[in-house]
């Protein structure tokens, strides 16, 4: 079941819950992940384009080349994220935190 493709946030969470944390290319477009612990998860490449991950909690998540355009991070906690090379045009990101995360441009950010 390891690292077969994920195209469900049923499949993903069941997957989460029992261990798995890598879901490179995950796809994911459109779906509900509100308030969602999904600390560590890697999804790498993965398609969460106009997903709604409103206060979710991505601590420590790899999300390295994700595309997340026109999703909803409203007070998302992305502290220590990965996000090189990750899509955000369009994205929500009111009230997120992202301290000491690298972002898409490569950069460590310090504060918020």
């Amino acid at each position: 079941m390891f690292n077969q493709p994920v195209d469900s946030v049923r499949e993903l969470l069941t997957r989460y819950s029992s261990g798995e944390r890598v879901f490179k290319g995950a796809s994911l477009n459109g779906s509900n992940l509100q308030g969602c612990c999904l600390e560590k998860v890697s999804l790498v490449g993965a398609n969460l384009s106009q997903a709604n991950l409103k206060g979710s909690n991505l601590q420590d998540a790899h999300l390295e080349k994700a595309n997340l355009s026109n999703a909803d991070l409203q007070g998302a906690d992305l502290r220590g994220c990965h996000l090189e090379g990750a899509c955000l045009e369009g994205t929500n990101l009111e009230k997120a935190k992202f301290h000491g995360s690298v972002m898409p441009n490569g950069r460590t950010r310090w504060s918020g």
